[in-house]
């Protein structure tokens, strides 16, 4: 298709960039992601090579997964949060709350924690403290999985 404004033909461009983001046909946001998830595995590298401090890390990458986030799906950022936070609607803290009379797990485990959810239950895939705070591709899988579970 070709398109004139004024004398000038009009490029088709496949990804345009938006308020600093990059946009697709379908909105999935998958190119903006990848490029994010690019600079933070950079990012990881350098300061692993320059110090060993976790916290330094994990500061300047949740700078970069929180400019992230607001392109996923609310589901998902409130999924990912309750995670981080560890207050999710796990079965011991329903229980907790005398909102359920049972804390156990559909994995058959005696109680459901967040850590539980997170790293031992065979019902869905695990993730990592870490993974949570970079917000990457194993912490996008575990939201994806528990969003409507927690």
């Amino acid at each position: 298709m070709k398109i004139k404004w004024d004398p000038k033909i009009l490029e088709n461009c496949k990804y345009p960039v938006y308020l600093g983001v990059t946009l697709d046909r379908t909105l999935y946001f998958k190119k903006h992601t990848n490029k994010l998830k690019e600079k933070l595995f950079n990012r990881n590298n350098l300061l692993r090579k320059l110090a060993n401090l976790k916290q330094t890390a994990l500061t300047l990458c949740n700078l970069t997964a929180e400019y992230c986030i607001p392109v996923w799906a609310r589901k998902d950022w409130v999924a990912l949060n309750r995670a981080r936070t560890k207050v999710g609607r796990t079965g011991d803290n329903l229980a907790d709350g005398r909102l359920s009379d049972n804390a156990a797990c559909l994995c058959e485990k005696q109680t459901q924690t967040m850590d539980h959810i997170l790293q031992g239950c065979t019902l869905g895939p695990s993730c990592s403290n870490e993974d949570l705070l970079e917000a990457n591709d194993a912490a996008l899988q575990w939201t994806l999985w528990w969003r409507d579970k927690i």
